[in-house]
Parts: C-alpha cells; structure tokens; sequence
C-alpha cells in the first residue's frame, strides 16, 4: 500500500479531499517479538483513550458495524505521538513507555492483517507495512502516511478495518482492562483507605482481579473480589519493569501481588473481607489466603476464628514420632465423624483448631495439673530446715545473701524428680524462685548445701551462663574456705531434718485411701490408662480371675 492507497482508506471512511503531508518510516518493524492476542491489542489501543479522557470515560464510544470498528474519545490527539518512541505521560497515567500503540499495530498489521486509520481535528494518519523490507534486511517497517483533512473533525477516533469477530469483542469489552469507578467488572465497594480499595466482582461467577496503577495487571482465580491499588509498589515495580510489553501476571507475577497485598493492604483492615469472601474456596484453599495466614497478627486470631465457629479444623502437619502421630490421626478423625470438615494447615493461623494445638494445650494443662497437684510451698518444718541453710549462706557470703533478700526469693517443693525437671525446664530468665526435691530434706548437709546454693545461683542465669558459673564459682569458694563454719551446723541441720521426717510420716498417714476407693474414682479413660501401665501378663492373670469369679457367681445364682 502506499500514500495514494492511503488516501483511498480515508475515503472508504468518508474523508474526502484529504491532503497528503508526509510520509514515515517507522523503526518498528514485523519483526519486534511481541505476539500479542486480540485482549491485549484492544487493551493498548484502549490505553491512549482512558489516559486523554479520564474525566469523561463515559464518552468513550466503541461502535462496530460490518467491516469496521471505531473508538471515538472527546479530546483532541497529536497523531504525531502515535509515531514517536517515547511518553510525556505522567506517573498516574497507564502508558509510560509509549510503545504499547507500536506493538499493538505491528500485531493488527502483521497477524490480523487489519488497516489501521486515526483522525484528529484536521488531521489522519494511515498506518501500513511498507511493500519493501529495510536495506538489505528482511525487516518490513511499519509506515505512517499523514494528511490534512479539509473538515475539522471534533474529538479524536481510531479505525480499524476488517476486523475478525474476536478483535471486535476484545474491543468492545477494552476499557475494562482500566480501573474507573463505572467499569463493570466492579461489584459493591468494601473497603477504601489511602489508595488501595477493595470490591466485590459483578458477576460472582467468575473470579477476581488485581488493578495495578490503574491496569488490570491479573486475575485471580476463584476469588470473587477486586483489588485496587494505586500506590507505586517497588517489589511489583521491579517485576513489570522488566515486561515492558505489560503481559498479564505470569504465576511467579502473581505470587508477588498477593505478597505485597497480604503484607502491606490486607493485613491491617483487610483479612476478615478476605475470608468473608471466600467461604466457597476455604477447603481447597487459595495462595493469597496462604500469604495471608504469613501476616495475620496475633490478637486478631480470635476475632477471625468466630468466622468459622466449631464447625471446621485445620490439617495439622505430618509429625516424625509415630506415637504423636496416632494422637493426630485419631483426634482428626473423631472431629470428621462430627461432621467438622478440613481446612488447610495454614488455617491455622487464623485461629481454626487444630489437632496439634489441641494435643499441646492438652498436653500443657496435664503438665500444670501435675505440676500444681505435686510441688507446693515448703512446710513448717521443711521451712526451719531451709532456715538452716539460709543462715550458712548469711555467714558465708552476706553480700550474696543480701541480693537474695532483696528479690524476695520464693520456695517450692516438689515431691518428685520428674516433676522437679518440669518445674525447671519452665524457669524464666533471672527466676527469682528456687525449685527443690523433697528428697533433699533426708540427705546430709553437705550435699543440701550444694543443691541450696547451685539453686541460689540460678538467680544470675541458666546453666552454662557467665553470671551463673561465676555466682556459683564465688559461693563454692566461700563454702572450701569456711568448711569448719559449715562442720559446726551440723546438728542443726539433722533436728530440722528429723522434724521433717515426722511430719512427712504424720501426713501420709493421714492421706492414706483405701485402692478400692481410689479406683473408683477415676473415670473409665483414666482407669485404662492405668491398666495400660500395667504389665500384659498381671492384666491377662486379672481379667481370666475376673473372667473365673464371674462364673463362680454365675452358677451359684442358678443352684
């Protein structure tokens, strides 16, 4: 085609008498790589119209009729523009690079083979691949023929001839690539704040999408909501930075969005809109309620959990010991045979039960009872007894014992070594509580002065700490160096430890409870817990005596 076949174009179209101006070879050529469909060349050639036309996008008309689709837009447009490289847009407008226009021509000339025509004011343009290629290369540029048209012609209007049925449809339905506040992709309005807003999506059938800086960047599958955001993102900035084609969101695209949405949007206002909107997609589960889950602060948990009540739980992770396992295994069963039905792990998060947590809790609560049940504060007599041993340190070390005085230090007991290592794998840093084995009131005083003082030296660390060595290292000397000191207490330590023998005595005397009684009073879980500690052989000789005596009575019931 040349300027003469030009000039007929724009008299197919109605303008007659155009005058040729000009004629451009472009450096674009039929060979750039971008491959676009017909969504994406209606999105770019829609892009010049929603930019000029922001305050008036109801004025924008796509008319198609046999043969010819039109877009005709209010403003005026330098035609010029739509030649150079280059952009004098500003940061709120959609097209920044100016090459969208470019690449959407050379995929309307090259693959579709559809004339493109633009009119101005007093001015058109004919764009078409030139007949010959560049030099001695293969490469056909794209030509602009320019004319003055002898009417004035209001607004700006873009066509394109010849166009197959799905450019006409991806035409039609352009403007919804840009986020306005009339674009029918756009459901109720949910939440608003400093540039980022949240929709419902018109039609809940389909899913949703992302606006990025206007542009519809990305669906989202099987989530029917719409995220807006016109803040710059620089972690979406870097990404698109590199796709100057502006494809849609590839699948690594897309994971960014929902990162930066979930860490930087939802997390403060956003989250419960999110899952409300949901509720279809919770059991399959979704990768932005899962960068979600990543973000969700801690006291938000429980007004969250009200969302899903008692009737769901979350999938708890496969666990290495097989014994915890099981405890999973059966706790989830039983809550599906309640008709609770399975979430995602990371549900978790959100404050929906899980097995794990509940064993922990479980776990946690028998640690405490336990705890509680057998550590107490020291008796009167056990007390004279540490007395003893509060008066060496005073003699020892009176500084130390000073520092001791001053943090008030509290005593606990407990009545075994098992309950004893609960009670010190639970001690805070610097505790100002000291833990002690009952037992330590029947051993000689060397070895309770020992203890007595290691568990005084807690009081400046843990174990293997500087201040805990050190502390102990100091009272360990005083003790070497004083030794006669400590010979001399001797007595005073027996009597208090005779004092507490007796006490001990006169306690579980009185404590003592028939097993029969005992028995009876656990519930059926807890009595097979204790037969299960029992020996098989001492379970299999008591149920067939059992199995005998019921025999026995039988008979004698029917003589």
């Amino acid at each position: 085609m040349n300027s003469a076949e030009g000039q007929q174009t724009l008299e197919s179209l109605g303008f007659r008498g155009a005058n040729h101006l000009e004629t451009l070879t472009s450096s674009v050529t039929t060979a750039w790589g971008v491959d676009w469909p017909e969504d994406y060349i209606a999105r770019d050639l829609m892009q010049n119209f929603f930019d000029a036309n922001r305050k008036q996008l109801d004025r924008i008309e796509v008319l198609a009729k046999p043969g010819l689709v039109t877009i005709a837009a209010p403003s005026e447009f330098d035609l010029k523009r739509l030649y150079f490289l280059g952009s004098e847009k500003s940061e709120d407008d959609v097209g920044q690079y100016g090459e969208g226009f470019k690449a959407a021509a050379v995929c309307l000339l090259r693959n579709l083979n559809v004339p493109i025509a633009a009119v101005s004011g007093n001015h058109a343009v004919v764009i078409r691949v030139d007949d010959l290629p560049a030099g001695e290369t293969e490469l056909y540029p794209l030509v602009y023929d320019f004319f003055r048209l002898p009417d004035f012609q209001s607004g700006n209007t873009l066509y394109l001839l010849r166009p197959p049925k799905t450019l006409v449809k991806a035409m039609q339905s352009g403007l919804t690539h840009f986020y306005y506040d009339s674009n029918p992709l756009l459901g109720d309005l949910l939440f608003e704040n400093k540039g980022f807003r949240i929709h419902r999506v018109a039609s809940r059938e389909s899913g949703g999408h992302i606006f990025y800086r206007h542009l519809r960047r990305s669906d989202i599958p099987h989530l029917p909501l719409v995220f807006a955001v016109d803040k710059s993102c620089p972690e979406i900035d870097k990404k698109i930075g590199q796709d100057r084609d502006r494809r849609a969101f590839n699948e690594e695209l897309r994971e960014v969005a929902y990162r930066v949405l979930a860490r930087k949007f939802l997390r403060d206002h956003g989250t419960s809109i999110v899952l409300e909107n949901a509720r279809d997609i919770w059991e399959q589960g979704h990768p932005l309620l899962s960068q979600l889950a990543d973000y969700v602060r801690e006291w938000d948990r429980p007004n969250l959990a009200k969302l899903f009540a008692d009737a769901y739980f979350a999938r708890s992770p496969l666990s290495v010991d097989l014994a915890q396992q099981l405890r999973l295994q059966t706790l989830e069963n039983r809550w599906k045979a309640e008709g609770k039905r399975v979430l995602p792990g990371y549900f978790a998060k959100f404050g929906v039960c899980s097995a794990a947590e509940a064993i922990k809790e479980l776990d946690a609560k028998a640690h405490r009872e336990t705890t509680q049940k057998e550590s107490r504060r020291p008796s009167d007599a056990e007390q004279s007894a540490l007395d003893v041993l509060r008066d060496l340190l005073k003699g020892l070390a009176p500084e130390v014992h000073a520092i001791f005085d001053r943090r008030r230090v509290l005593y606990t007991v407990a009545e075994t070594e098992a309950v004893l290592g609960m009670l010190k794998h639970g001690r805070s840093w610097y505790s100002v509580e000291v833990f002690l084995s009952c037992d330590i009131f029947a051993s000689d005083l060397a070895h309770a002065l020992a203890v007595f003082l290691h568990e005084h030296a807690h009081i400046f660390g843990h174990d293997g700490s500087r201040g805990f060595s050190d502390a102990l290292t100091e009272l360990l000397e005083v003790v070497v160096r004083y030794r006669d000191f400590v010979s001399e207490r001797e007595g005073a330590w027996q009597a208090a430890c005779n004092r507490v023998a007796a006490e001990t005595r006169r306690r579980r005397k009185s404590q003592t409870i028939p097993l029969d009684n005992r028995l009876s009073e656990l519930d059926p879980e807890e009595l097979l817990a204790v037969v299960r500690k029992l020996p098989p052989a001492a379970v299999e000789r008591a149920l067939d005596e059992a199995k005998l005596s019921a025999t026995r009575r039988t008979k004698a019931q029917a003589k």
